[in-house]
Formats: C-alpha cells, sequence, structure tokens
C-alpha cells in the first residue's frame, strides 16, 4: 500500500464548501491529512452568483470523511479578522497544530469600469479576495513558526498576472496576493515554511459558471479555453493536484512562486 504523504498532517482549508477547496480538501484526505474546513455559507451582496451553503460545507464534510479523514468544519466569514481569530482557535483546540494552509476563500464582484466602481465594492473585493489571506496567515503563522514547519498556498488567478478589463478591483486584489506571498516567503523561509501562490485560469466551479450564464461582460469565449480549445474549462482537480504538490515535501525547495495553472493562457 502506498504510503500517504499527509499522513497526521493539519490542513486548513477556507473557501471549502464547493469548487476548487472542496476538490483539494478531498486530494489532501486522500492523502492522510486531518481537516478543518472553512466557508461562509451565506450569500454576499457585492456578487451576483450564490455562495456556499451550510449544506454545501456539510458535503464537503461528508466526502473527507469517507475517505477516513478526521475534520471539522467552522462557518466563518474570514474578512472579519475576530472570526478568523477564532477560527484558528477552533482548529488549535481539536487538533493542536496547523501544518498546511490553503487561503483559497474569494469573490468575484462583477464588472465595473473603475469611473464607476462603487467604494464599497472595492473595499470588499480588497477585504474578502486579499485581507481574509493576511488574517488567516497572521494567525496561523506563530504555531508554524513555533514546530519550524508549515506550507502556505495563497489562491490567486491570472488575474494576479495580467490586467482584466473592467475588473480592476479583482484584479488589484489578486495581484496583492502575489506581493503577499513574495514577501512573506523570504520572512518565513529561516523556519522552514515555504508560501507559494496559485494563480487558476478559468476554473469549472460554481462561481465561474454562473457568471458566464448570467454576465454577458463575462467572455464566453474563456481565456484558457482558447488555448485547447476542445478541453473547455479547467478542473478544480487538476488544480487540487498542483497545490498537493507545493504542500509536500517533493517542492521543500520551492517558495516565494506565483505558479499559473492556465494551460498557458498568460505566456502571450
Amino acid at each position: 500500500m502506498r504510503a500517504h504523504r499527509f499522513a497526521n498532517k493539519v490542513v486548513l482549508i477556507t473557501g471549502a464548501g464547493r469548487g476548487m477547496g472542496r476538490a483539494e480538501a478531498i486530494a489532501f484526505a486522500k492523502e492522510g491529512a486531518n481537516l478543518i474546513l472553512n466557508d461562509i455559507c451565506h450569500d454576499d451582496k457585492a456578487v451576483m452568483y450564490k455562495l456556499s451553503t451550510e449544506d454545501d460545507l456539510n458535503y464537503t464534510l461528508k466526502l473527507v470523511k469517507e475517505e477516513g479523514a478526521s475534520a471539522i468544519k467552522v462557518i466563518a466569514d474570514v474578512s472579519d479578522s475576530s472570526a478568523v481569530r477564532d477560527m484558528v482557535a477552533e482548529a488549535i483546540k481539536r487538533f493542536g497544530k496547523i501544518d498546511i494552509l490553503i487561503n483559497n476563500a474569494g469573490i468575484v464582484a462583477g464588472w465595473h469600469p473603475v469611473s464607476q466602481l462603487e467604494e464599497w465594492i472595492w473595499d470588499r473585493t480588497i477585504a474578502v479576495n486579499l485581507s481574509s489571506q493576511f488574517y488567516v496567515i497572521k494567525n496561523v503563522l506563530p504555531y508554524m513558526i513555533k514546530q519550524n514547519w508549515g506550507r502556505i498556498i495563497n489562491i490567486s488567478s491570472t488575474g494576479g498576472l495580467i490586467g482584466f478589463e473592467g475588473s480592476a478591483h479583482y484584479v488589484a486584489s489578486k495581484h496583492g496576493i502575489l506581493g503577499l506571498t513574495k514577501s512573506l516567503a523570504l520572512e518565513v523561509a529561516k523556519y522552514n515554511i515555504t508560501v507559494n501562490a496559485v494563480c487558476p485560469g478559468r476554473t469549472n466551479t460554481t462561481m465561474t459558471v454562473e457568471m458566464m450564464k448570467m454576465s454577458s461582460d463575462f467572455d464566453r469565449s474563456g481565456d484558457s479555453m482558447n488555448i485547447f480549445p476542445n478541453r473547455g474549462l479547467i478542473e478544480p482537480d487538476d488544480v487540487a493536484k498542483l497545490v498537493l504538490f507545493l504542500a509536500s515535501e517533493d517542492a521543500k525547495e520551492i517558495t516565494g512562486a506565483c505558479i499559473p495553472i492556465d494551460r498557458g493562457y498568460t505566456s502571450r
């Protein structure tokens, strides 16, 4: 029997209710990890689509337990720093440590030219996509530093590497993740902690599919779909494979990297 790469490791995944977060959770569970599964579980007036529900998060929890993982769910808005402190405290109370952090939570708050972008939409996008990652990292880091080991993987976007017209708020938040990733990687390398970012292209998640249905400004030809035109959307499982690699010992020499999984779209 193949040894599990993440046996006895504790993994915190934000945005675990569905999509990439769920795929990552199942992949880690299959590799022996224990899991803290987070999602907000209510809708947000800044976005056009429905966010994950508690039923969604419960289903992720069910799937990882079927793989034999010990897991808990924590419903919390990670853009709220006090809620993040409580979430991490609950995780430590249950498992005693957090080895691996996957910052997955994020939103797309529509398409708005800067001249028409309402300030509250800008603020909400930055809060959910960027500030949340800082809050979770800040609260998890002391435990990683204490044990002199950790893996932090921040989910950004191709929008962290290039610009999208009408999406300055989203693109700024995703670019910010890369700055956070690179700076933090240098700070914590001495503690045997690696910090990397993943930049997915158009991925087969509820968020992407619903935005393609609802928004005339959402390019239906897709970015990543143009490179290999017969493949459709990138699958969450493929993103999860990259995340697991970065969390593994095979990637111990990789830190401060911002890796696209976009079929070459950002190479153009």
